[in-house]
């Protein structure tokens, strides 16, 4: 009795105790909204509930305070006596800017309001100061250096009797208070929107003066009570939702509390075999306390999110040192046996699933959390996904080091950052020589404007076993600045001309200097190379510099690209001349447009070239896991030639590009070290948000084409010509449900539509998405094993029917002593030890895999079975 005696009493408690109202008065105070949850809520765990125009007069004595931005929407003169009313009751009220006179409708005394007689702008500004040092509101200002925007005004405020100016002049207010009954009523003319043009300090100060404001205000519900409030007697609480804000420190989550059907009941997976999947929980306790944490088994992995370990080695030129550590709780990273909880602040964490090795069937284990305990459950189904997707997962920025192989193969990348092709310190094979030292001793060499052979460095051949270790066949090129190196070679002393100016010399050059390099890729099984030299290129730098390095680069055998965007389509004929030879990474505002051109036959790109699309912008380390799954689903819409998605950055060392005084730092990187030596590497929501889309992508690209290609036999199967109208009926709604939709950007006159990214799926939903489309794919099997046989590639070459193969065995290709294909695979002691060639004939009837000992056969044999395509044989592929 005497406990829910307590219970009932803390409940009465709390009942008095309220939260802080917020309106978004206007179209510009987003900003302002921002400003003070991230910057005075959170940090004071204050709770806080938002509104659009106005709080109604029923709602005002649930609020401690009301705040208004930007704009207000007018208060009629029986509405205005309720919020007088509240006021005088002991509510505080907080305007800023113009919002007075949205409220009175500019009327402020006669309409009720009793703090002003006007707002006016004055557009040349009013110097002022704090006239009141010692009133609470400026506790933590130095009066002696304040803010800005406590020494000038320009919405100027002209007091009513009973206000005090607090800062400005006696006749012209920037700050007032005006005290009504038991309550207080503030103005500022200054909010967080405009201060940009100000000094940074205007934001400190001004968070400050709210937190002060509040501090006042001894009724205001802190982030534990509410939880006590509405679930009494409940002291751990487990629910699911993407975070809403995405500031620095932490995410921010509204409301900050489990709405009803986001409690945690049980966790499910729906996943093929070869593929991680992750899914996202809170973790909220009423109370400070320390919990235990049980640890699951294998295949599953609990992930808590936090802080990266510091990183940099240096950062840009005048960035503050504290930055380097300031990447915030986005991270993942095992999950603790003990953790103590702060009470109301919410913990996010991640159970992992990896289904390598695992075969089809059902797996399940349990979440525990102090005394509260979650079933997870997870489906295998019989659909594995191959190590190469048919949709790829590559990275902008630079790539993660290729030492953390188990970050590369979770997230199944298939990108390698290489190391810089130094011209200068690149030996020609006949004499030994440094191309440096030949400049020097030797300049005739160059006059024939062709090099010899060259000794490809040692550095390249070790990045290439690397990257055959973790199955990244894609290689980005990082330096292509080698024209000057060239130039000097040749004795020109002027200034190198831009690329559709080079001299053929230097052209031809530059030509047999990287075609070696690729060759010797291409040699070892590294066919595609790529350079992204440009970035967001306009039609005058597409004509003078993209169009000829693209092509000069596409004679040596590497592909290049850019940031392309709209003005690369602005102009057909700059479009078409790019179309067969560029690598197309395109952001998603072209995307639609680049595909139309091509369906229609505008632009002739080739079925080879690759094409895809990036994603990511600055702060995507602290994007939800929803956001990126919601990205990466963007595939659906797409035809089946896009092939890639670009996410990142992945790798900065310099990683920050600024502070923004609202959001925090803004950060540059997808991927951080999990400790100060730089043993782990740690990857975040959104870099997982975005692998698991692509893999709900590639299964419905499998869906595609598994019906394109049973098409052929439904008129004379009933039973099969059903199951495909109802895949397709369900890939119509599944793309509608995803919200893909057009909009306008751009300047009048040149806007420029394109697709916008829609809606996330809710974390449920997503997973039985993904689960529709295995459903659908199993549905298929019988009729796929009766029909078809799985096409298998290498390089162009058919071996669906298995290949001759001497000298030994490959996985995943049949050996057929009737086949047409010969593969030979053999040692040959002229190779060093550990290396390899994949030769192919000119007829590419014979494909011949030699290592210079065992050791590098095998090694070779794998580089080979990385560039194995299996389009269909994601029913029959075994598991890695």
């Amino acid at each position: 009795m005497k406990k829910y005696l307590l219970i009932a009493v803390f409940v009465a408690a709390c009942v008095s105790a309220k939260p802080v109202a917020i309106v978004n008065g206007g179209p510009y105070a987003g900003t302002d909204l921002k400003h003070i949850v991230y910057q005075t809520f959170a940090p004071n765990r204050i709770a806080y509930e938002k509104f659009t125009g106005k709080v109604s007069a029923a709602q005002l004595q649930d609020y401690a305070a009301v705040f208004f931005f930007s704009g207000a929407e007018t208060y009629y003169p029986e509405e205005m006596k309720q919020l007088m009313a509240f006021v005088s009751d002991g509510g505080i009220l907080v305007l800023t800017g113009y919002s007075p006179a949205g409220l009175t409708g500019r009327k402020y005394v006669k309409a009720g309001f009793p703090a002003f007689k006007q707002v006016v702008i004055n557009r040349a500004g009013i110097k002022g100061g704090i006239l009141l040092p010692e009133h609470p509101v400026f506790k933590g200002i130095d009066p002696e250096n304040p803010p800005n925007f406590l020494t000038a005004g320009t919405w100027i405020a002209a007091p009513a009797p009973g206000t005090k100016v607090l800062a400005g002049t006696r006749e012209a207010g920037f700050f007032t208070e005006t005290e009504v009954g038991k309550g207080k009523i503030y103005w500022l003319w200054e909010a967080a929107l405009r201060m940009g043009k100000q000094d940074k300090d205007n934001y400190p100060g001004l968070a400050k003066i709210y937190a002060n404001i509040l501090e006042d205000c001894q009724n205001i519900t802190k982030w534990d009570d509410q939880l006590r409030a509405k679930f009494p007697g409940k002291k751990l609480l487990l629910w699911q939702r993407d975070w809403q804000d995405f500031p620095e420190e932490r995410p921010h989550f509204y409301p900050n509390y489990p709405l009803p059907g986001e409690e945690l009941k049980q966790l499910q997976f729906f996943s093929a075999a070869n593929e991680c999947d992750t899914q996202y929980f809170v973790l909220q306790s009423t109370e400070n306390v320390e919990i235990k944490i049980g640890q699951l088994k294998k295949p599953f992995q609990l992930l808590r999110m936090s802080k990266g370990a510091p990183m940099l080695s240096h950062l840009k030129k005048g960035q503050p040192k504290e930055w380097a550590d300031a990447e915030g709780n986005y991270y993942l990273r095992n999950a603790p046996s003990e953790l103590e909880l702060m009470a109301g602040v919410p913990e996010v964490f991640a159970l992992r699933l990896d289904t390598a090795e695992l075969q089809a069937g059902n797996i399940s284990d349990t979440l525990n959390f102090g005394d509260i305990s979650v079933p997870v459950e997870a489906e295998i189904y019989p659909v594995a996904m191959p190590p190469r997707r048919p949709i790829e997962y590559r990275t902008w920025g630079m790539s993660p080091p290729l030492d953390f192989r188990e970050i590369w193969r979770q997230n199944n990348i298939n990108q390698a950052h290489l190391p810089v092709f130094r011209w200068y310190e690149t030996k020609d094979a006949k004499t030994g020589m440094t191309l440096g030292a030949i400049a020097q001793k030797n300049p005739e060499y160059f006059a024939s404007g062709h090099l010899g052979q060259l000794i490809i460095q040692d550095v390249h051949l070790a990045f290439i076993k690397k990257m055959v270790e973790n199955n990244v066949t894609m290689g980005r090129v990082t330096d292509i600045r080698s024209a000057s190196y060239a130039a000097n070679a040749l004795g020109l002393k002027e200034k190198l001309p831009a690329p559709c100016d080079y001299p053929e010399k230097i052209r031809t050059l530059l030509i047999d200097y990287y075609r070696q390099h690729a060759e010797f890729y291409a040699s070892r099984g590294v066919y595609e190379l790529a350079a992204f030299p440009f970035d967001e290129p306009d039609l005058e730098r597409i004509k003078s510099h993209v169009i000829p390095t693209i092509k000069l680069l596409k004679e040596a055998g590497i592909y290049c690209g850019a940031s392309w965007t709209v003005d690369t389509l602005r102009d057909p004929e700059v479009a078409r001349i790019l179309a067969p030879d560029a690598y197309w990474g395109c952001y998603t505002v072209i995307l639609h447009q680049f595909e139309a051109l091509c369906k229609n036959g505008t632009l002739d790109v080739p079925a080879a070239a690759p094409r895809g699309y990036y994603i990511g912008s600055t702060p995507e380390t602290r994007r939800p896991f929803g956001y990126g799954r919601t990205y990466a689903h963007y595939f659906f819409s797409l035809g089946q030639e896009f092939t890639f998605a670009h996410v990142g950055p992945a790798w900065k060392e310099w990683l920050y590009y600024g502070c923004d005084p609202i959001f925090g730092v803004w950060g540059q990187r997808t991927f951080a070290y999990g400790d100060p030596e730089k043993k782990t590497l740690l990857t975040c929501a959104f870099v997982e948000g975005i692998r698991d889309g692509l893999d709900d992508s590639c299964l419905n690209w499998f869906l595609t084409r598994s019906v394109k290609r049973l098409q052929s036999f439904a008129n004379s199967d009933a039973a099969l010509n059903t199951v495909l109208a109802k895949i397709r009926a369900h890939q119509a709604r599944r793309l509608t449900e995803l919200k893909f939709h057009p909009v306008k950007r751009g300047p009048a006159g040149k806007a420029y539509e394109y697709m916008a990214v829609g809606e996330n799926l809710p974390p449920v939903r997503a997973e039985r998405f993904k689960k529709e489309i295995l459903d659908e794919l199993v549905s298929m099997l019988p009729y796929l094993q009766k029909y078809l046989k799985p096409e298998i590639t290498w390089r162009g070459i058919d071996l669906s029917e298995g290949a001759k193969i001497v000298g030994g065995t490959l996985e995943g290709v049949m050996n057929n002593p009737q086949g047409t294909v010969t593969i030979r695979l053999d040692t040959d002691n002229v190779r060093g030890n550990g290396d390899y060639r994949i030769d192919v004939s000119p007829d590419k009837k014979t494909v011949s895999v030699i290592g210079g000992d065992g050791a590098g056969l095998e090694l070779g044999k794998k580089a080979f079975l990385m560039n194995l395509k299996t389009p269909d044989n994601w029913f029959m592929c075994k598991s890695r």
